[in-house]
C-alpha cells in the first residue's frame, strides 16, 4: 500500500517568522509615496501579517504575499478615509475654537455670535478643559525634568504667578534675570524655536484629559521606576499577553507594538537635554502601557488597550519630530 504525504500546518510563530521581512518590504513599498501612510507603514505590515497567520490556521494560501498585498491594500483605504476624518473634525474644532476666543482686534465679525452657541456647545466647558489639559503639561513638563532644580524653577514659573523671572533668578543661585530667561527658553522654547521641553508638552496635548491625567500620574513615578532595565520590551509584553483577550485587543495591541518597534529601531542618544526628555518620556509611554488599570482598563473593555495605543503612538510622534 502506497504510503500517504503528511503536511504539518505550520504554527501562528513560524508564519509570522517567514512572512515578516516580506509584511515590512510590501507596506513600505506601498506607503512610501505618502508622508501619512509611511507613519503606520509598520500598523499595516503587522496587521497584514495577523491576517494572513489566521487565514492560514484555517486552510492552504497558494501566495501568502499576494493574500498580504491585497489585505495592505484594504487596510491603506481604511487609513485613508480616518485621515479624511480626522480632517473633518479638526476643521470642525478650528472653528468652535476661534469662536471660543471671541472677537479679536480687527475682525469684522464678533464671533462670539458664531453658529456653535446655538447648536448646545458650551463654550465654559471648552474653556475649563483647556485649562485642565494646560495644567496636566505644565505638570509633566515639570515632573519629567531630571534635575531637581529645574524642577522647582519650573513649578515657581508656573505655579506661583506672583513671582517675577527676576525673584526666580534671584532665589536660584542669584542669577541674573537675563540668564534666568535664557534657561526658560532653553527648556519651554519660542515661538520660533522648541524648547526641551517641547516634545512634553506636544505628546500630553494630544491625549484626552482622562489619559493625560493617567500619563502624568507616570511621569511623576517615573525615577521609582529607573531600575526597570527594558521598558520598551516590557510594554511588548504586555501588548502581546493583552493581545489575547479579544479580537479588539489583538487589532490594538499589533498597533501599539508597531509604534514600540519604530521607537525601539530610532531610539534617541543621551546626548543633550531634548533627547534625555525624549527618552524619559519613552520610559514613562512604557510603564504607562505596562499598567493595566490606567485611564481605561487594560482587560475589562474590549478598547482597553485604547489609551495606552493613543500614548504611545503620540510619543512616537515626538520622537519623529523633536530628536536630535
Amino acid at each position: 500500500m502506497a504510503s500517504r504525504k503528511i503536511t504539518r500546518t505550520p504554527s501562528a510563530e513560524e508564519i509570522l517568522d517567514t512572512y515578516k521581512p516580506v509584511a515590512i518590504r510590501l507596506a513600505a513599498g506601498m506607503t512610501s509615496n505618502d508622508s501619512y501612510l509611511s507613519h503606520v507603514s509598520d500598523d499595516i505590515a503587522n496587521r497584514a501579517l495577523m491576517e494572513l497567520a489566521r487565514k492560514m490556521a484555517r486552510e492552504t494560501v497558494d501566495n501568502p504575499a499576494a493574500y498580504m498585498m491585497w489585505k495592505m491594500k484594504r487596510l491603506k483605504l481604511d487609513y485613508l478615509r480616518q485621515r479624511k476624518g480626522e480632517i473633518s473634525r479638526l476643521i470642525l474644532w478650528e472653528e468652535e475654537a476661534a469662536a471660543v476666543r471671541g472677537k479679536r482686534l480687527g475682525d469684522d465679525v464678533d464671533t462670539r455670535r458664531h453658529w456653535f452657541n446655538s447648536r448646545g456647545l458650551s463654550a465654559d466647558i471648552i474653556s475649563k478643559e483647556e485649562e485642565q489639559m494646560a495644567n496636566f503639561q505644565a505638570l509633566a513638563m515639570t515632573e519629567i525634568m531630571p534635575d531637581d532644580e529645574d524642577r522647582e524653577i519650573l513649578r515657581m514659573r508656573f505655579y506661583e504667578i506672583d513671582k517675577s523671572i527676576s525673584d526666580i533668578a534671584r532665589q536660584h543661585g542669584n542669577r541674573t534675570p537675563a540668564s534666568m530667561a535664557n534657561h526658560l527658553r532653553k527648556l519651554l522654547g519660542s515661538q520660533d524655536t522648541p524648547g526641551a521641553l517641547t516634545s512634553v508638552r506636544d505628546a500630553v496635548g494630544e491625549l484626552s484629559l482622562a489619559t493625560a491625567m493617567a500619563f502624568c500620574r507616570e511621569i511623576t513615578f517615573l525615577d521609582g521606576k529607573s531600575l526597570v532595565s527594558d521598558p520598551i520590551g516590557a510594554a511588548i509584553a504586555h501588548f502581546e499577553i493583552a493581545s489575547t483577550y479579544s479580537p479588539a485587543h489583538q487589532e490594538r495591541a499589533a498597533t501599539g507594538i508597531a509604534h514600540l518597534r519604530w521607537i525601539q529601531r530610532n531610539q534617541p542618544s543621551n546626548r543633550g537635554l531634548p533627547n534625555k526628555i525624549l527618552n524619559r518620556l519613552i520610559r514613562a509611554a512604557c510603564f504607562y502601557v505596562v499598567e493595566t488599570n490606567d485611564a481605561r482598563h487594560d482587560e475589562y473593555d474590549d478598547l482597553g488597550l485604547h489609551d495606552d495605543v493613543s500614548v504611545v503612538a503620540a510619543v512616537q510622534r515626538a520622537v519623529r519630530k523633536y530628536r536630535n
